[in-house]
């Protein structure tokens, strides 16, 4: 479950710092840009992000 809650915060992030750009959320969350724009298209398609597995 906190996989899924950090999913979210990371969209919440993004969501709260759009002037950052993906790239910069991404790099201040530790995690790899093209996951964020996943996680984001995800999110935007769904309102929510699927879990894996």
């Amino acid at each position: 479950m906190r996989y899924m809650e950090n999913k979210l915060d990371a969209v919440q992030y993004y969501q709260d710092h759009e002037d950052h750009g993906v790239r910069g959320c991404a790099e201040n969350l530790g995690i790899g840009y093209s996951t964020l724009t996943k996680w984001l298209k995800d999110f935007r398609e769904s309102g929510d992000i699927p879990v894996r597995g």
